[in-house]
């Protein structure tokens, strides 16, 4: 449950971000558009990215339960620093489109 929370909240974070380029450059109704688009591609792909990295994690229920929180923490940590490094590259990457197509 918690993985699909995080999945979301990196998601939602990649898509707002391509929206607040749009408002950023004060694009038009087409500039929302392509803003939307791209968020959403970015968005989708970053939820296909996670769940496939939840399948690829090794079972950690040999290890010690000290251990198993510490590892559940910290790919925890680095899911959400992932969240704030996809936010700037949507940002950067809807900035870099809409430049181009204006």
């Amino acid at each position: 449950m918690l993985w699909t929370l995080l999945t979301g909240i990196t998601s939602a974070m990649c898509f707002s971000q391509a929206v607040v380029a749009a408002k950023v450059a004060k694009a038009g109704l087409g500039g929302y558009a392509l803003a939307i688009i791209i968020g959403s591609a970015i968005a989708i792909g970053n939820a296909y990215g996670l769940d496939k990295i939840l399948v690829i994690l090794p079972d950690h229920s040999s290890y010690s339960e000290k251990r198993q929180e510490w590892l559940g923490g910290a790919i925890c940590l680095l899911v959400l620093l992932w969240g704030i490094v996809g936010a700037i590259l949507t940002f950067w990457v809807t900035t870099a489109v809409m430049r181009l197509v204006a």
